[in-house]
Formats: C-alpha cells, structure tokens, sequence
C-alpha cells in the first residue's frame, strides 16, 4: 500500500495511510490517492510517497520515528534517565 510520509520541521514524521473506502467511483487511484494526500497535507510540508513495507516493521516506539525528505525514517534512541 502507498503511504505519503510528511516530514515536520522538527524532524517528526506524519505519515498518511489512505483509506480505500473513501476512493470515489469511477475515481482512478492516481485520481483517488491525489485527492487524499493533498487533503492531508494543507501546510504543503515536505512529503514523499513510498510503499508501507519501507516504514519500520513495529509501530511500538510510532512516536520516536524521524525523517527528513532524501533519507530513509529512522527510530531515535530514547532519552536515558
């Protein structure tokens, strides 16, 4: 499945996962995914689309994931305390 990956100025990712029942009929996915992602995305931040499979395999540490547009998301270390 095709992602669209928004890149915040703090290094965050956001990353939109469309939903397939909000493809319109009649709409080619080009139309459909075009429609989505521009919705998603109205402070025109930096983005790249990429297939799911590329995202780190777990979603458990979603919120340390970090990106920036060229290079791939990487998961920062945790504070130590």
């Amino acid at each position: 499945m095709k992602v669209r990956v928004l890149y915040n100025p703090d290094k965050t990712v956001s990353i939109i996962y469309p939903v397939p029942a909000s493809r319109r009929s009649k709409e080619t996915e080009e139309e459909w995914l075009s429609r989505v992602f521009v919705k998603a995305n109205p402070q025109e931040l930096p983005f790249e689309d990429m297939d799911a499979s590329e995202l780190p395999e777990t979603r458990e540490k979603r919120n340390l994931w970090r990106g920036e547009k060229g290079k791939k998301i990487w998961i920062e270390k945790a504070a130590t305390q």
